[in-house]
């Protein structure tokens, strides 16, 4: 870890020296360190080894003070370990490598059993897909989609598609909804699933989130009443999600 100001003094030969395997030290470390190097220049890198996990920055073209994230270190594996995998392009990505069961209640369930950490003032985009499997049950009953969380929210706007049949996989039905949703609060998606049936409800969803105060994004489904039997998302439900930019972004690219 090493950082400088990049300007190299009058001095001695042996001082300049040193002060120049300074600089270099610098460069290749991506002037890492746990706080931003206190003489920095445009578009200027910045390995913040501080961070969980660690990040780069790019410094702003004009503001000192201003850094913006260019890339993070990650670990892969299954349950989030394994060996560190190198830089991602700020891809947040889950998958269930088997089934999660979640339980016979009218409260909101999460659908992967995780979150995800989001940053302040920052838009997302993200898809999704997964299903909801029961085999057993009594009580007639609907599913709700919903995102929850601690991040507060400047808006969300997604469109799902879903499809809820007895149907074992795979099924080359037609979905039985498709909805364009502006709320992070559970909608109903289903029309009423009978309690004794076997039920998947397949769902994809795309969509972008602008997120204001960081925190957590859950996504979850809620039961209108107890069935009686669980639900479980299957193996192989995912979620990705990218950062796109600031809060407010209106365009990436040239357009006109």
């Amino acid at each position: 870890m090493a950082q400088h100001d990049y300007v190299l003094d009058n001095q001695s030969g042996a001082s300049f020296r040193s002060d120049l395997n300074n600089a270099l030290s610098a460069i290749v470390t991506k002037n890492s360190g746990t706080a931003a190097p206190a003489t920095s220049y445009a578009y200027e890198e910045w390995l913040d080894t501080d961070a969980t996990p660690p990040t780069l920055y790019l410094r702003d073209s004009s503001s000192s003070s201003t850094w913006h994230t260019a890339a993070q270190y990650q670990t892969i594996g299954a349950g989030g370990t394994g060996d560190p995998w190198g830089f991602t392009d700020r891809k947040l990505y889950y998958r269930l490598n088997a089934a999660l069961a979640g339980g016979t209640v009218t409260t909101a369930q999460n659908i992967y059993g995780v979150g995800v950490s989001l940053a302040a003032s920052t838009i997302y985009e993200f898809s999704m897909a997964f299903c909801l499997n029961k085999t057993t049950g009594t009580s007639s009953h609907t599913i709700s989609v919903g995102f929850g969380g601690t991040a507060t929210l400047n808006n969300i706007s997604y469109t799902l598609i879903g499809l809820s049949t007895a149907t074992a996989f795979p099924s080359t039905t037609a979905p039985d909804v498709i909805s364009y949703v502006q709320t992070a609060s559970a909608i109903n998606m289903t029309g009423t699933i009978v309690g004794s049936n076997t039920n998947n409800f397949r769902v994809i969803i795309t969509g972008t989130v602008s997120v204001n105060a960081a925190g957590t994004f859950i996504p979850q489904y809620t039961l209108s009443a107890s069935p009686g039997g669980a639900y479980s998302t299957t193996a192989g439900s995912h979620i990705r999600m990218m950062p796109l930019g600031d809060a407010g972004v209106i365009n990436i690219g040239n357009w006109s």
